[in-house]
């Protein structure tokens, strides 16, 4: 139970709450004029003040961010682990509170004692705290991941702002799917652990996705099939490295490669000029030896032919004796043989010797191609490993991939059997926690029924995700029908919860939860929470502006005056909660109500 909100500023309206209905009304006098709005009284605000006390995150705290509010401190004097202590924070120091009372068996104490004596927590500290002390939560559910939090519990015991109005199981926009539905899971004793394996299973399914995507066949739907074309793949390169893995093993690494590859070259050239220049020569020796052949002295007979025709022709030419002719063609045609003669065994030994350097060269060449052809340079032994090097990541690349599809085909498979016995838990375990069940359906029923001719249905489910919670209600999709949805929602919470031991032992509304609702409907709303609060111990703390008090629907025996405990003003600045004007930062101008919930 709260039993005080004060502040360490004199203009701040401190407020004193008791049991059952606790009303906070924000009046229009007649001194105030149309332009004055009610909004800025504080109505929202003084709810935001004792989720600040609670440990809300400062950083969402928009209206306590103003300048005009730094260096305010807040204390909440509240019933907390069967103790009445008071928490104060400062805005100024919003990461420590400090704690007046005894204390002495929370199950986690100070972090820090001033030297007056002053207890004080670190925020996250106090948060994990206040979870044991209202809702039983381990510090290891506190760490846990996908666990109930206390910030988000609370926040179905103590609505701030538009969004926390918008459906009975979110207390903001951007809650995520798995919050709500771990901590409505937690609140109606269901398994809180179903619904965290549920988002366990969805964060696996996005891990697959991913690894599809990092694979590069996120496309590809038949999995196996990919499988199918990889494994060829891999075999090709495992037998191209098979075969670049022999040429390493055998291959001889000689130092003069290349000199001996040029050396090579130019023997080669070498013989071909050789050859060139023998083939030369024996042309020349057949035409000598053909000459050699035709080589003869002239027939007598024909010199003497030649004679009597110059003489006939040539009378009284001197002619030598024709014994003298005869001889001198004899002499030439000695001399010519001589010389083709030594010319022709010349020529026979210059291709004996060019035969023979031929076959030294020849025999010298492949001598060096043997060697070259026994190994090779050393650039290309590195080139040889480099191909080598390449072709085994890209076969280690390709078994990667393999690997990873199977692993995905594998998860899938997992997945899909995961999921199925997940449902059947949670099938058995929604069977187990029947009366539980009824028990929650039967109070929100019940509380419908009081507002409405008809009971309207909370429906649990086991759904493909997990939990899924509903509510049917005729009417429904009138905003205010939605509000009194979640009324009767959450005074379902507070009515099982103020059965359990430990237990927030209060629930908070601001006065959007009564927007668009028929005045008849929020008579009878006030006048059931009043009644269930004081008939399960808990208390109900409601703000509302005085135009929206239907007084002609209450009932004779009901008095609204009796349960007021603050009055807001709007004819000057003291009339509201800090008693001042203060500017709202520019993300919560419009209004104080605008506030979102960091939950």
């Amino acid at each position: 139970m709260i039993h005080s909100l004060k502040s360490d500023h004199r203009s701040f309206r401190a407020v004193t709450f008791g049991p059952g209905l606790n009303m906070i009304v924000a009046d229009r006098t007649r001194s105030s004029r149309k332009k004055d709005s009610r909004n800025a009284l504080g109505k929202s605000t003084l709810i935001e003040v004792i989720h600040f006390c609670l440990g809300s995150d400062f950083a969402k705290c928009k209206s306590l961010r103003s300048p005009d509010l730094l260096d305010w401190s807040f204390t909440l004097e509240i019933d907390l682990g069967g103790k009445r202590v008071e928490v104060t924070r400062n805005t100024s120091n919003p990461r420590r509170l400090l704690i007046a009372g005894d204390i002495s068996t929370w199950p986690v104490q100070p972090s820090e004692e001033s030297d007056d004596g002053t207890l004080s927590y670190d925020w996250k500290d106090w948060n994990t705290l206040l979870g044991k002390l209202m809702f039983n939560l381990t510090a290891t559910q506190s760490r846990e991941r996908y666990a109930p939090s206390f910030r988000s519990l609370v926040s179905y015991f103590i609505r701030r702002d538009k969004p926390a109005f918008i459906n009975p199981f979110e207390h903001h926009q951007k809650q995520q799917p798995w919050d709500f539905q771990v901590n409505i899971a937690f609140l109606l004793d269901l398994s809180w652990e179903i619904a965290r394996d549920f988002q366990v299973l969805r964060d696996k399914e996005k891990t697959i996705k991913s690894l599809k995507q990092a694979t590069a066949l996120g496309m590809l739907d038949n999995l196996v099939g990919a499988v199918g074309k990889l494994e060829t793949q891999r075999v090709q390169f495992q037998n191209r490295i098979d075969a670049l893995s022999k040429g390493l093993e055998s291959f001889r690494v000689i130092e003069q490669y290349r000199y001996l590859e040029e050396r090579a070259d130019q023997v080669t050239k070498e013989i071909h000029d050789l050859e060139n220049e023998s083939l030369r020569n024996q042309r020349v020796l057949e035409r000598y030896l053909q000459s050699l052949a035709d080589e003869m002295p002239p027939d007598i007979h024909d010199i003497e032919n030649v004679y009597r025709r110059v003489g006939l022709e040539l009378p009284g030419f001197a002619l030598k004796r024709i014994e003298e002719v005869t001889e001198f063609h004899k002499k030439v045609v000695s001399n010519r043989r001589r010389f083709l003669t030594a010319e022709v065994s010349r020529l026979r030994d210059t291709l004996a010797k060019v035969r023979e350097l031929i076959d030294s060269k020849i025999s010298s060449r492949a001598e060096m191609m043997s060697i070259l052809a026994s190994g090779g340079a050393l650039d290309e032994y590195t080139k040889l490993q480099k191909d080598f090097s390449k072709t085994l990541s890209e076969l280690k690349n390709i078994t990667n991939k393999i690997e990873s599809l199977k692993a995905i085909e594998r998860s899938q498979s997992e997945l899909k059997i995961n999921r199925e016995s997940l449902r059947q838990q949670a099938r058995l375990e929604y069977d187990e926690r029947q009366i539980l069940r009824d028990k929650a359906v039967g109070l929100f029923a019940s509380n419908t029924e009081s507002l409405y001719s008809a009971p309207g249905r909370l429906i649990i489910n086991v759904g493909k995700n997990g939990w899924t919670f509903d509510i049917e209600l005729e009417g429904s999709g009138s905003h205010g029908i939605e509000n009194m949805k979640i009324l009767c929602f959450d005074l379902m919470l507070s009515q099982l919860w103020s059965q359990k031991t430990p237990s927030p032992g209060f629930l908070v509304h601001d006065s959007i939860v009564f927007e668009g609702v028929d005045e008849r409907q929020i008579a009878l709303a006030i006048e059931m929470a009043e009644r269930e609060a004081v008939s399960h111990d808990f208390q109900y703390i409601c703000t509302i502006n005085s135009d929206a008090l239907p007084m002609a629907e209450f009932s004779e025996a009901f008095s609204i005056e009796d349960y007021v405990r603050l009055r807001l003003t709007d004819d000057r600045p003291e009339g509201s909660l800090m008693g001042i004007r203060f500017r709202l930062p520019e993300e919560a101008y419009e209004s104080d109500e605008g506030v979102s919930q960091e939950e």
